[in-house]
């Protein structure tokens, strides 16, 4: 055999036993169900995009898990974004902006928050993975009765002697010790935000970067925490400035649990079920 039909076959075996992409994507998502931490996400992700052509990432569009389905439409919306920065900030394709909200909504079936549509819809960007919010049209957190404390628009925090009460329109309840943050002075030093049904108190709260974050829901009658869930949150490294960030819930007819939140450096959306607090789909514009 000729030197040159000897190198060819070897070639050919070897291409054989490499793994093909799609290959290297049924891998990758099987590492899936082992992440337990929500910045191991990024990582995960960025292997994964890392092997995809646009065409593959469509594919991933329709996944059958939700929240890969999910990042895989806002990664075909990143692709729009120069790779290096710019002499200005960068603008996300305005059609696929819009597409993505309408593809989260119809694959997750829910409605998303007015305000967070419309810092998605006006994002900017440094380069591809740097992605954030446009502004706020309207204001949705003001500072609330305690000076270290922030939360939605027509709601309060109030404390007296050492027992701190959330209040939105007829609805109130005690926020139980565990779930605050207060500064060594023994000042709170926290955002909240809160939904209520009949039963249930669902509570957030997070900090002004856009930090993972509790959720805990609490049991009205008797003021208990029924369980804690962790949303995912846009940012977990260091940080340095001024910040701010704001979380929304959204409850389904059937009963699910989303997190809207957003901050100066990405934004987010996480689904529960809302009876067992079991993670149903994470999205995040830093994954």
């Amino acid at each position: 055999m000729k030197i040159a039909e000897t190198m060819l076959l070897a070639m050919c075996v070897t291409s054989t036993l490499l793994p093909t992409g799609s290959e290297k994507i049924q891998r990758l998502l099987g590492e899936y169900d082992n992440i337990e931490y929500s910045h191991q996400y990024v990582e995960f992700y960025r292997k994964l995009f890392a092997v995809c052509w646009k065409a593959e990432l469509e594919t991933l569009s329709t996944n059958k898990n939700d929240s890969i389905a999910t990042q895989a439409a806002w990664e075909i919306v990143t692709l729009t974004v120069p790779e290096q920065n710019g002499p200005k900030a960068y603008r996300p394709n305005p059609k696929k902006l819009q597409w993505f909200i309408g593809f989260l909504e119809g694959r997750n079936r829910i409605v998303t928050p007015k305000w967070w549509r419309e810092v998605v819809l006006d994002a900017r960007a440094n380069r591809r993975d740097n992605i954030y919010p446009g502004e706020l049209k309207k204001r949705i957190y003001h500072r609330s009765d305690l000076k270290g404390v922030r939360c939605p628009v027509g709601a309060s925090v109030t404390e007296t002697d050492k027992t701190v009460t959330h209040r939105h329109g007829d609805d109130s309840i005690t926020l139980p010790e565990e779930l605050l943050c207060r500064a060594d002075s023994g000042a709170l030093w926290c955002n909240v935000s809160c939904t209520f049904t009949d039963e249930r108190c669902f509570v957030a709260v997070h900090d002004n970067v856009g930090y993972s974050h509790d959720v805990a829901c609490i049991d009205r009658k008797t003021g208990s925490i029924v369980r804690k869930s962790k949303a995912c949150g846009c940012w977990w490294g260091g940080t340095t400035g001024q910040h701010h960030s704001w979380v929304t819930f959204v409850l389904s007819d059937d009963g699910r649990l989303f997190v809207f939140g957003s901050g100066s450096v990405g934004f987010y959306a996480h689904g529960f079920d809302g009876s067992n607090g079991k993670t149903l789909m994470r999205f995040s514009s830093n994954y």
